[in-house]
């Protein structure tokens, strides 16, 4: 159940997040081993704004304590900042 869930909200993130949150994003995956490069590679494909904070707010929903959403958690909160938005 939980990987269908996981599944549906990553062909939305890929289809919308920018790519400089991309890239730090699968940049901090391959770092912790949750990817590898070419994992990493097949990942980077167009997208646009607002699917990173869909990403992470439906992940942290589905497992709020683990490592990853702490990260994600981390670079929404700085690209919020970046960009003067806000949830």
């Amino acid at each position: 159940m939980r990987d269908m869930n996981l599944e549906s909200v990553r062909v939305s993130f890929v289809k919308n997040v920018t790519d400089p949150t991309l890239n730090q994003l699968l940049d901090r995956l391959l770092a912790n081993q949750y990817l590898n490069q070419e994992e990493m590679d097949t990942a980077k494909v167009k997208k646009g704004p607002g699917a990173a904070a869909f990403l992470i707010k439906n992940y942290c929903e589905l497992d709020p304590k683990s490592k990853l959403c702490e990260e994600l958690q981390k670079l929404k909160m700085n690209r919020d900042v970046a960009t003067g938005q806000s949830d």
